[in-house]
């Protein structure tokens, strides 16, 4: 009886099909490939050849080898439910944060608590840092910690982490930047005195100014040891990202500090084990309490598990030499061929482990579940973003001060001169929008005054967007993606085929009409798997049913509430496959967002008293 077990990849030369307890393989490429084909399975020494099918026959050990010949992905190993634990007692977990956890955001805080060694294993959206904040202060409460604790995340994080500790606790933290980043004003002020002193020095060394700039640098560089050492004190929980740890200078403070917990988000990170990031997370592996969090453990083999253990538990696996010679097999030349010893393995590792599915998280959450996820401007944008607000207040003044010249609103209908400051307002307004999504809004803009915005620095919204669409793809999940402006689409669609070249994407805006948005929204974006992204403006906002979709990223807040519920309710059906549908809003810090997203929240507050009390 014949079982199609694979599915063929796009690039592959083969198709696979399991026949009873052998793996029939036949040749699938174009004719310029034959010899490339032939040459590789000739390689494999045990196999059979079917004249009639025109096929080879390969047992369990052969198949693997062709597999990796033919670079076959492998499916991501699950870890085996078997191992999962009941954890009891938890009931006052988390009882002094300010949001109360969900039961088994409980679980995973009492069972961090008592194991000391903990890799958390949570689906997408589940509240990862809840778990986290609530693990340390109930370890500080309970007197098992004395010592601040670290929050390593990726850099996109650093700052939504940071809002979370705050949104959860009264715990206190701190950002903790490279001494480059934390002290980059004061180190351009000590490079432009530098220059100046050499010029001095050059032309006229005896000049009175020498001996004072020379004291201003020496001051300036003890200003910026202080700024940088000043970032470690007083703090609770240090939030950095992988990168920052390992700076030398950052690691020793934190060493002095005496850092007794750390929660590793995305610890998947760290997998691999000859990376600098791995390294430097791994030399902290002697503090009392770890915790690797992650909804992906072990992406494409067991062997990123060793990378991940030797921070969490690193007596688990205490050589590299004995984990490869049991659990990995190797062909020819140190050639990874496959796995074996897999339960003992799983056994290995059960002690740490935390899991909880997604259909076990989904019993608790709510059926939407609206999250913000945090960036910063760079340098040079924030000052931009001060200009453009500066020229909205002004503007606003000219506003009042032309209005107070009308006896009535219905004078100031047809006034040319409000109506030229009310769109400059509305203009200014949308650069500061715009500022806040990419700068290659500008450079795509027919508005004149656009170019005077760019500044040349890049999108930190963008970064924060491809690491999220990468976590929700990798997940199996599609995701919808909402913003105002429609060239926000080119914008993505460019900087996605670089980060995902093998993943299509549909779109829905204002100029396609009700057949081109049926074709993009189902015949695409539901029924073909290959489509897991869609890009909308307003225009999809209403008028098309997602309830296949699980995640949806607004690219920035919603001009209204109204808008925003329209895109919302895309998810949020009665006929939604999912228990639990999740809404991601970027926000970029003191920017734009921020207002737009406080007079949503405003309506939304009417709403609510007004209507659905």
């Amino acid at each position: 009886m014949k079982n199609k077990i694979e599915v063929k990849p796009a690039l592959s030369l083969i198709n696979i099909e399991k026949v009873d307890d052998r793996y029939k393989v036949t040749f699938a490429g174009k004719r310029h490939q034959f010899n490339e084909y032939i040459n590789k399975v000739m390689m494999v020494e045990e196999k059979d050849y079917d004249i009639e099918n025109k096929a080879w026959f390969f047992d369990e050990d052969g198949i693997k080898v062709i597999k990796s010949l033919f670079k076959v992905p492998e499916k991501p190993t699950a870890i085996p439910v078997s191992i999962k634990k009941e954890v009891s007692g938890y009931e006052s977990m988390g009882k002094n944060l300010k949001l109360q956890p969900y039961e088994y955001q409980k679980e995973a805080i009492k069972y961090i608590v008592d194991t000391h060694e903990t890799l958390l294993i949570l689906p997408c959206g589940a509240g990862k840092s809840c778990t986290g904040i609530g693990a340390y202060l109930e370890l500080k409460e309970r007197g098992k910690v004395s010592g601040p604790g670290m929050i390593i995340v990726k850099a996109s994080l650093k700052y939504q982490w940071h809002k979370e500790v705050e949104k959860f606790s009264d715990l206190k933290s701190k950002v903790v930047l490279s001494s480059k980043e934390v002290a980059a004003p004061i180190l351009t002020k000590i490079k432009r005195r530098e220059n100046t002193l050499k010029k001095l020095l050059k032309n006229n060394p005896k000049d009175s100014k020498v001996t004072e700039i020379q004291k201003e640098i020496i001051n300036l560089k003890k200003e910026s040891i202080k700024v940088f050492k000043d970032q470690f004190k007083e703090a609770d929980l240090f939030v950095l990202n992988y990168e920052t740890l390992r700076e030398k200078d950052v690691s020793q403070e934190l060493r002095q500090a005496n850092v007794e917990y750390i929660f590793a988000d995305e610890v998947q990170y760290i997998k691999s084990k000859d990376s600098k990031r791995s390294k430097a997370v791994s030399e902290f592996s002697d503090v009392p309490y770890k915790v690797g969090a992650t909804a992906t453990p072990v992406g494409k083999n067991p062997e990123d598990l060793y990378g991940i253990f030797r921070f969490v538990s690193p007596e688990t696996f205490p050589k590299w030499g004995n984990f490869s010679a049991l659990y990995i097999k190797y062909a020819g030349y140190g050639k990874v061929v496959g796995f074996k010893n897999l339960d003992k393995l799983r056994e290995k590792i059960a002690p740490s482990l935390f899991i909880k599915s997604k259909e076990e998280v989904a019993n608790f959450l709510p059926k939407l579940v609206v999250m913000q996820r945090y960036c910063e401007f760079e340098p040079a944008q924030r000052k931009m973003y001060i200009n453009i607000t500066q020229k909205i207040d002004e503007l606003k003044e000219q506003e009042k001060a032309i209005r107070a010249n009308f006896k009535t609103e219905g004078d100031s209908l047809n006034n040319p001169e409000l109506a030229k400051v009310e769109a400059l307002i509305l203009a200014h307004q949308t650069f500061a929008q715009q500022l806040a999504n990419s700068e290659e809004l500008f450079t795509l803009s027919e508005s004149e005054m656009a170019s005077q915005f760019i500044t040349g620095a890049k999108s930190n919204k963008m970064e924060i967007l491809v690491e999220l669409v990468e976590e929700i793809i990798s997940s199996g999940e599609k995701v919808a993606i909402y913003s105002r402006f429609k060239k926000m689409q080119d914008i993505i669609i460019k900087r996605f085929a670089k980060e995902f070249p093998d993943v299509k994407i549909a779109q829905i805006h204002g100029g396609f009409t009700s057949e081109e948005r049926y074709e993009e929204a189902y015949t695409k974006f539901r029924d073909n798997d290959n489509f897991k992204v869609l890009l909308a403006s307003n225009a999809g906002a209403e008028g098309i049913n997602l309830s296949h979709c699980k995640y949806l990223i607004e690219i920035e807040p919603a001009e209204s509430y109204a808008i925003q519920t329209q895109r919302h309710g895309r998810l949020e059906r009665s006929d939604s496959i999912h228990d639990t549908v999740f809404v991601y809003q970027l926000i970029c810090n003191d920017s734009w967002d921020e207002v737009a997203l406080k007079i949503v929240t405003k309506k939304e507050a009417f709403d609510i008293k007004l209507i659905r009390e």
